[in-house]
């Protein structure tokens, strides 16, 4: 059995002159599938007042060489307190016992009417369980992230 492969040349030719086209489709794949993972991860914060939740992002994607980088986080405003809610503290992680400051849970220790010391005493008694409320929805979307990615490519060398 003979195979004669012909036009490979003008296949690579085209793949040059789609390639920007190729980052870009992946520059968008990856931003929509950040903002996918930030809307699920979303629905895992705690709220009480919504601040973590309204501190969610996605940057815009950076292209740099052969690399596009898109970021998904919380901060901003919650910046002080989003490490600590998504991974826990004290003993309820293996960690040891911390006394956290007054100042920190003032606010919603009065809002929910109980003394801040109470609380102050339960964290440095249980410390506080993780929510992975990033972790999680990013390790459940790594599964078929190839094909989705995949599929932006595939839509531009059509």
């Amino acid at each position: 059995m003979d195979v004669k492969v012909s036009g490979l040349d003008q296949v690579v030719k085209n793949l040059e002159a789609t390639s920007e086209q190729i980052i870009q489709a992946l520059a968008r794949a990856l931003y929509e599938d950040g903002n996918a993972l930030l809307n699920e991860a979303k629905t895992l914060v705690p709220v009480d007042l919504g601040t973590l939740a309204s501190s969610g992002y996605v940057t815009l994607p950076e292209i740099t060489g052969d690399t596009i980088e898109v970021t998904v986080g919380f901060g901003g405003a919650a910046k002080a307190y989003a490490l600590y809610v998504h991974e826990g503290t004290g003993p309820a992680v293996g960690h040891a016992s911390y006394f956290p400051p007054k100042e920190a849970l003032e606010d919603w220790a009065n809002r929910h009417g109980i003394p801040v010391g109470a609380v102050q005493l339960a964290i440095y008694r249980r410390g506080t369980k993780p929510t992975k409320y990033l972790e999680e929805p990013f390790n459940a979307r790594a599964k078929g992230f190839d094909q989705r990615i995949g599929r932006a490519v595939a839509d531009i060398l059509k």
